[in-house]
């Protein structure tokens, strides 16, 4: 599915105020998709994401949009959040080494960082920063790859959204969503996907079935596949330095991954990336169900939606024609399909991350002789309605 056949937005920008007229916002958002190369300035080339606009829609509607979280976007303007280069991420890193140290005097046309430190988040209750992009991650530095082929890297957005970068962040949730891939280009290519786990459970039997139940425990304690993981993944930390990343994420911040590190995240083509999908339809029918979640809930909840899921793929033949069965149905390639990835989270939040539904109060007018008015005049009476809910981030 190209990119510019699936919907006008691609050229659009956003206007939150046609979106709900009334609307205020709780906090602010900055959401970012990367959906084809742009430009070759970068070291990694940049592989077109069928079905990633959808997540910029899914991004919008769980945070951004009536019915979501409902926070302010800043960068509304469709070329201030789609493709993204280092240019627009930072103007200092310009190829051009005389402009490193300008900078447009309008802080919303020079480049996004610009634009997320010279916002007033004085009485924000939450911030988002969420890019769908490509992705690697060596030691312990998940990156971003840019449409240009560049990268940045998880370190240098949580020093931009800093304490001391943006002082009025300061006691305020930061929430950071890279919807990207961690794998390692120096792994060997077997171990990039997440083939899930094959557990085993023992059912205590009676009679002849005592037989099948010890061969079943011997191959639950058999441990030499154990032990030959066990291997593999030590040796993938010393050389490739995969670690936690809590050592580094500030607090008041909280990361979430598509995928454990050294792993592909994965995304559909038409529908966009399974993370930021089951997030979208996790927060946004919580809400409309009126129950007060907590983010942590949420994302548990994502987690194990993620987690049910598996690949699907197809055998196709010499021309990348689909093969059908004798029904026409196409034939699953079995030995590339079943392929999983696990939601990551780390956070070091100091407080309680909750929405919960406020009641919009309703004025409506009443006849009353009410000592505080004068006779025949008409009182303003309060009724507490649920016909137009709302979201406190607390």
């Amino acid at each position: 599915m190209a990119c510019g056949d699936v919907r006008d937005e691609t050229q659009m920008d956003v206007d939150d105020e046609d979106i709900a007229p009334s609307w205020r916002p709780r906090g602010y958002a900055c959401i970012l998709v990367n959906i084809e190369g742009v430009g070759t300035s970068g070291e990694c080339v940049f592989k077109k994401r069928e079905g990633a606009l959808e997540d910029y829609m899914y991004l919008r509607r769980t945070f951004c949009d009536r019915g979501g979280i409902e926070l302010k976007q800043l960068n509304t303007r469709s070329h201030w959040y789609k493709n993204i280069t280092l240019e627009k991420w930072d103007r200092r890193k310009t190829s051009d080494s005389t402009n490193k140290s300008l900078h447009k005097s309008d802080p919303a046309e020079c480049c996004l960082q610009c634009l997320i430190k010279s916002t007033d988040f004085t009485g924000s209750e939450a911030f988002v920063f969420a890019i769908s992009s490509h992705g690697e991650e060596v030691g312990n530095q998940p990156s971003i790859i840019l449409s240009d082929g560049n990268k940045i890297y998880l370190s240098e957005i949580i020093d931009t959204l800093s304490d001391k970068n943006c002082p009025t962040l300061r006691n305020i949730p930061r929430i950071l969503i890279l919807q990207a891939c961690r794998t390692n280009s120096k792994a060997e290519e077997h171990t990039r996907d997440d083939r899930g786990v094959t557990t085993f459970v023992a059912v205590p039997h009676h009679g002849e079935e005592h037989a099948d139940i010890g061969m079943l425990r011997e191959e639950i304690s058999d441990g030499h596949n154990q032990r030959q993981a066990e291997r593999d993944f030590v040796r993938e930390v010393e050389e490739f330095g995969f670690q936690c990343i809590y050592d580094f994420v500030p607090r008041d911040f909280l990361v979430l991954f598509p995928a454990v590190a050294g792993k592909r995240s994965k995304r559909n083509t038409e529908e966009g990336s399974w993370m930021l999908a089951d997030l979208s339809t996790t927060v946004t029918d919580m809400i409309s169900k009126g129950i007060e979640m907590d983010f942590l809930d949420a994302a548990t909840r994502v987690a194990q939606l993620v987690g049910d899921r598996a690949t699907v793929a197809y055998m196709k033949n010499e021309t990348g024609e689909y093969l059908l069965d004798a029904l026409g149905n196409k034939i699953v390639n079995e030995e590339e399909s079943g392929l999983k990835t696990a939601v990551c989270l780390v956070h070091r939040l100091r407080k309680p991350l909750v929405f919960r539904q406020v009641v919009t109060p309703e004025v409506i007018e009443t006849d009353t002789n009410d000592v505080d008015f004068k006779p025949g005049k008409k009182k303003q009476k309060k009724k507490r309605v649920n016909d137009e809910p709302s979201i406190l981030l607390i």
